[in-house]
C-alpha cells in the first residue's frame, strides 16, 4: 500500500479519516495524555532512579520570620535537577503555615519554590544558595493580603538537617530563618 501524503496543518478531520479504512497511513498525533506521561516517567525516573535518597525526597521545617514576626510550620520537597562537576542543581517547593503571629496578624501562609545549588564542603555538610519566588497569604485584624515576592538565601546541610537563611528581595518577609528535617 502506497503512502498517503498528510497535509501540514491537522484539524479534527484528520483524526476522523484516521478510523476511516480508506484513509491510508497516517502519522500518530501527540495527545495530551502522551505527553503528560513522558513528563511523569521522566520526573519519577528523574527523582527516584538517577539520584540517592539524601539527594530527593519530602522534609519538615520550623522556622522564624519577621514582617510579620512569627513562627512558622512547613513541608518541603527536595527535586534534584542535574549534576554540574561535584555538586548538584535542585529545586525545593515548600508550603508553611504560621498561626502564632504577633501583632494584629491572625494568620499567615506561604509558598516557596527556591531552586538552589548544592556545593559538597565535605562528605556530610552541603552549603547551597537559594533564589526562587514566594507567594504569602496574610489574614489579620479587619484585613486581608496577598502578594508575590522573591527569596534569596543560603543554605547549610548536615546529613538529614538543613538550616537555611532568606532575605527578601522583594515584597516578602525581610528574614527568615529555617531549620529542616528532610526524610
Amino acid at each position: 500500500m502506497a503512502r498517503q501524503k498528510l497535509p501540514d496543518v491537522w484539524c479534527e478531520g484528520a483524526m476522523t479519516a484516521m478510523h476511516q479504512p480508506d484513509a491510508g497511513t497516517l502519522r500518530p498525533v501527540k495527545t495530551r495524555r502522551t505527553i503528560r506521561t513522558v513528563i511523569f516517567v521522566a520526573l519519577v525516573l528523574g527523582v527516584f532512579g538517577v539520584f540517592s535518597r539524601a539527594e530527593a525526597g519530602p522534609g519538615l521545617r520550623l522556622g522564624f520570620t519577621d514582617d510579620p514576626d512569627s513562627i512558622f510550620i512547613g513541608a518541603q520537597w527536595r527535586v534534584p535537577l542535574g549534576h554540574a562537576g561535584s555538586g548538584y542543581f535542585m529545586l525545593q517547593p515548600g508550603l508553611d503555615v504560621s498561626p502564632l503571629v504577633d501583632g494584629p496578624v491572625d494568620f499567615y501562609l506561604r509558598g516557596t519554590l527556591h531552586f538552589g545549588f548544592m556545593i559538597p564542603a565535605s562528605r556530610e555538610l552541603w552549603i547551597y544558595p537559594l533564589l526562587g519566588p514566594v507567594v504569602f497569604y496574610v489574614n489579620g485584624d479587619g484585613f486581608d493580603d496577598t502578594g508575590i515576592g522573591l527569596d534569596a538565601g543560603l543554605g547549610f546541610q548536615f546529613n538529614q538537617f538543613s538550616v537555611e537563611l532568606w532575605v527578601g528581595l522583594e515584597d516578602s518577609p525581610d528574614f527568615t530563618i529555617s531549620f529542616s528535617f528532610n526524610l
